[in-house]
């Protein structure tokens, strides 16, 4: 009896001790909480410059609309998801402007403990409670509307408080919730950590990003010494980010002072962050005489879009007997001269080659979306999926009606097409799929969508 009683003792220390170290409390990696993570102004430490106030801001301002699907950055346990309504004082001054809200505890693999908060969501859309585990990467919810917003456009307001989550979360400090968005005390920021350095210098691999503003003159540098800036173009409301080759990692192997030609795409990502105009512009290359040549347009980039993909297809070299040397790349848009409070953001480029010795990319992923996803009815119960890719591995995504904010995770698959049975009949279902590689996953694909079709039809 006592021996049971013992192997009994050590099986649950074991369970313990396994469930600490190994599960869901410990947070190997971080990732950003949205697909599409753009802080325009509101950081930490910011003050008086974006909401014109007189304190410091606690965490980021990540510019999302309402609705985009909100997912934990780290594996974890929810400590607190509530609703924090817009509220008013006696004087009509807003004393409370979070609207849905998340503390999720993390334990990082060195033991740190730190809190992760999420706010101006929407309630009602929340996946998880209080005392729940959450893995990397769960959807947790969407962003709120306007009055869940605080009265302020929609956005997602992040932070990563340091320590564990505390025995009286309810405390204040200089006259503040600890858990405040803002503080009076410029000390108080010590207790958090900038949300986008800490997830990257928790990421594997690290990311790179290179999203910018047309107020901003800094440089970034790539892996290969390639450099991104934004500079005026000398008229206003035009901005041009150039894309110059100057590392030997990067050129081909008959040229050594720039970067090769014979690339026959150029792909891209970008958005519009602008509250009035769209984009537009073009793609221009430099070659060795100076000149700059073979302008591809791009098309429109507007305000109402997430991120968006752009290829732009050569098809040609740049001489009939010889290739030429490109030395800088262009990357022009235009809000048609009204910039003065205009954005655009980069989100990665890559320039593809014929030359097996030419690699250039200002990416922050390494893996990349699948493309040309198309979905077939077979019948009331069966749409079948297939797309272009490259990868290894897959994983499919579906929502169903017309509302597509929110993906499950359906299937993870090795083929280029996948088949989804079992499905209610006359119902709108729409997919999304993501290359994976490793640890390490890509953007969404396109989404296609489609109706299954009623019940008469031959189920096979």
């Amino acid at each position: 009896m006592k021996k049971i009683l013992r192997f009994c003792v050590l099986v649950i220390i074991l369970i313990f001790y396994c469930k600490q170290s190994f599960g869901f409390q410990v947070a190997q990696t971080f990732q950003f909480p949205l697909e599409n993570y753009y802080v325009p102004c509101n950081d930490v430490g910011t003050k008086d410059e974006c909401v014109k106030n007189d304190k410091w801001h606690l965490g980021e301002d990540a510019s999302a609309k309402s609705g985009v699907t909100v997912y934990s950055i780290g594996n974890g346990v929810v400590k607190h998801a509530g609703d924090h309504p817009l509220k008013y004082d006696s004087s009509g001054n807003i004393i409370r402007n979070y609207g849905g809200m998340y503390i999720i505890e993390h334990v990082l693999p060195t033991g740190e403990k730190v809190c992760s908060l999420f706010a101006h969501m929407d309630f009602k859309s929340f996946t998880k409670k209080t005392g729940e585990e959450v893995g990397k990467s769960e959807a947790l919810g969407v962003i709120g509307n306007y009055n869940q917003n605080g009265g302020w456009s929609e956005h997602l307001h992040s932070g990563v408080k340091k320590g564990a989550y505390p025995d009286k979360p309810n405390e204040y400090i200089c006259g503040d919730w600890i858990f405040s968005g803002y503080t009076a005390c410029y000390e108080v920021l010590n207790n958090w950590y900038e949300p986008t350095t800490f997830i990257q210098d928790h990421s594997s691999p690290a990311y790179a990003s290179y999203n910018f503003d047309n107020r901003d003159s800094q440089g970034w540098t790539n892996g290969n010494d390639t450099e991104v800036y934004p500079t005026g173009a000398g008229e206003e409301g035009m901005w041009q980010v150039h894309i110059t080759g100057t590392n030997p990692g990067i050129v081909s192997p008959v040229y050594n002072d720039g970067m090769l030609a014979e690339f026959t795409k150029v792909r891209f990502k970008v958005r519009a962050t602008g509250n009035d105009n769209s984009v537009t512009g073009y793609l221009w290359f430099l070659d060795e005489t100076g000149s700059w040549n073979n302008r591809a347009e791009i098309g429109l980039v507007d305000t109402s879009e997430e991120f968006k993909v752009y290829e732009v297809d050569l098809n040609y070299s740049w001489a009939e007997s010889n290739t030429r040397q490109v030395k800088q790349i262009s990357l022009e848009l235009t809000d048609g001269g009204n910039g003065s409070d205009e954005f655009w953001a980069l989100d990665w480029l890559e320039i593809v080659s014929t030359d097996p010795g030419f690699s250039a990319a200002i990416s922050d992923q390494g893996v990349y979306p699948p493309e040309a996803l198309v979905a077939n009815t077979i019948s009331s119960n069966r749409i079948d999926l297939i797309w272009e890719g490259s990868s290894s591995s897959y994983k499919v995504y579906r929502s169903t009606g017309v509302d597509s904010s929110v993906a499950v995770l359906i299937a993870a698959v090795s083929e280029e097409n996948y088949s989804d049975t079992g499905l209610s009949q006359q119902t709108q279902y729409n997919y999304w799929v993501k290359a994976v590689s490793g640890v390490e996953a890509s953007d969404f694909s396109n989404m296609a969508s489609t109706i299954t079709s009623p019940s008469d039809s031959y189920d096979p």
